[in-house]
């Protein structure tokens, strides 16, 4: 098991790997002790960063947690103003330690490139790592525990155009004394928008955190207070080395050699009313 000395990146991750195959060949295990998805990468060292849907959650070790909800049948006291106070129905309970996912990114590996270290690690970080981060994104999203399979994502209805569509949902959360944190949305979703109108510039502007990601499809935007009412539970630990993929993993196979890099994690949502999943208008040609 390798640790993390606040120095190592990407590319250092590959060349242990690397080195690794130089050893032991097809054999190569390399384990550690950190999160690959914590490491600085391509992501952060552009000149303009891109945010990954992680940037959006809190992170935490496995763990119980406390979480809301709303009952079914209200048997305490009628309260003033209930209908601007939402959050005095809702019950508080604990949440023992939850079942991490496996996260999994896979990458038909030539038979070459394991003779030439110095190729093989960049490629393990410029390519293995990015495939990485975008099978997270799906994890985290649509994954079987991603936030679209929680009872708590809530969803709005269609209206007349993006920016009320939008500023809905903002308004949604913020009834609930919480502030909306940042949004996920398909990139031709904010191409679009920010062609048409100056909604994006408009969210921007507030300090929301705009994620654009393929896991969300055209016309669906997840909004949420992502800081206050989510939590992304993280095993702390990574695993790289050679494997046998599942079907269903390569439009294309033409290697018989293939590596596999392993994160363990799962998104809760802890506070109901704070996420939504919004409806776009269809008036985005797609």
């Amino acid at each position: 098991m390798k640790s993390f000395d606040g120095t190592i990146d990407a590319l250092s991750v590959g060349r242990l790997f690397a080195q690794e195959c130089l050893k032991s060949g097809k054999k190569a295990v390399c384990e550690f002790d950190f999160s690959f998805s914590s490491l600085p990468n391509f992501t952060n060292q552009r000149k303009k960063q891109r945010y990954v849907v992680r940037d959006l959650f809190k992170v935490k070790k496995p763990s119980g947690i406390w979480y809301e909800s709303y009952p079914t049948v209200l048997t305490g006291d009628k309260i003033e103003n209930m209908n601007i106070f939402p959050e005095t129905a809702r019950t508080s309970h604990i949440r023992y330690e939850p079942e991490l996912l496996p996260t999994q990114a896979w990458l038909q590996v030539p038979d070459e490139i394991m003779n030439e270290p110095e190729v093989f690690a960049s490629f393990i970080a410029f390519r293995l790592f990015v495939r990485l981060c975008t099978a997270e994104n799906l994890s985290l999203i649509k994954g079987p525990g991603g936030l679209c399979h929680s009872n708590d994502l809530m969803e709005l209805p269609i209206r007349d155009d993006f920016q009320s569509s939008l500023f809905s949902a903002c308004n949604e959360i913020e009834q609930m004394s919480a502030t909306p944190t940042g949004i996920v949305i398909n990139p031709h979703d904010y191409w679009t928008i920010l062609e048409r109108t100056d909604t994006i510039r408009k969210l921007e502007e507030t300090g929301l955190m705009i994620v654009r990601a393929r896991c969300v499809r055209p016309g669906e935007v997840i909004v949420g207070d992502f800081e206050h009412a989510t939590v992304l539970f993280d095993q702390g630990q990574s695993k790289i080395c050679f494997a046998e993929p599942p079907e269903g993993v390569f439009a294309n196979r033409v290697s018989d050699l293939c590596i596999k890099a392993q994160i363990e994690e799962k998104p809760v949502i802890t506070l109901p009313g704070h996420v939504f999943r919004v409806s776009l208008p269809m008036q985005i040609d797609r």
